[in-house]
């Protein structure tokens, strides 16, 4: 969503890479109350989200194209358990290995044999199927975060939103834009240093499954030293655990 979770989460992309922009202006209260409205009354996500479930199961395809250019596509099966906020990749295309990712790390694994461990960070917490488990996919999971909202507007079809950390953070994301539409995630903008875009994920084509709605493409796109990265994630065959 993540988005990655949702997180990525998700994530992605090559198509227009502007959604909204904030001039910094002086924080509209007009905007906050639809935002806030959105969150306690018209969220898609707040009852249905609440259910008891273990976990999702999707089938996925994610598409990248490194920053040299080069592409790569992979495909395979993933398993959320909500219990143990654990993600399962089990990549059948082009080669089978198995992405094991809990809160603490990610484990590399083919034919059962553990090749690489690194640290996972949040991978799993804010991934997409996290997010809309806890009702938490339309502010990316930041408000129980050291996160702000600092402004909001309703600019037209869409509800616009900056959240900046409460505190000096440690690495060099600084800022999230988020953009609503339809009552839905659309669009997130990360900002670091100055202000200067690091990414940017889009979330469309939703998905309605038991009451919950999935975003069944995300694409991301990375602003890397060596170039920009980007990433088209798709699911398919969702079905709750």
């Amino acid at each position: 969503m993540g988005c990655g979770i949702c997180n990525i989460h998700c994530i992605v992309l090559c198509i227009a890479l502007t959604i909204f922009q904030f001039n910094h202006k002086p924080l509209q209260w007009r905007g906050l109350f639809v935002f806030g409205l959105y969150f306690f009354i018209g969220s898609p996500f707040c009852v249905q989200a609440q259910q008891r479930t273990r976990g999702v199961s999707s089938d996925y395809s994610i598409m990248e194209v490194l920053p040299n250019g080069e592409k790569r596509l992979s495909m395979g099966t993933i398993r959320f358990d909500a219990e143990s906020l654990t993600l399962q990749y089990d990549n059948h295309f082009p080669s089978k290995y198995e992405m094991l990712i809990n809160d603490t790390a990610l484990h590399f694994i083919r034919e059962g044999v553990v090749e690489r461990k690194e640290p996972a960070g949040q991978i799993a917490e804010f991934s997409v199927f996290n997010l809309i488990l806890k009702a938490q996919l339309g502010t990316f999971g930041l408000r129980n975060s050291p996160f702000e909202m600092t402004e909001s507007t309703n600019d037209g079809e869409m509800i616009l939103s900056r959240w900046e950390s409460k505190r000096a953070l440690k690495g060099p994301l600084t800022a999230y834009e988020i953009a609503l539409k339809d009552n839905k995630l659309f669009g997130i903008i990360t900002r670091g240093k100055n202000d200067e875009v690091l990414g940017k994920q889009f979330f469309s084509e939703y998905l309605e499954v038991e009451g919950l709605l999935f975003p069944t493409k995300c694409e991301e796109v990375r602003y890397e030293k060596e170039g920009t990265h980007t990433k088209v994630t798709t699911y398919s065959n969702i079905y709750l655990l």
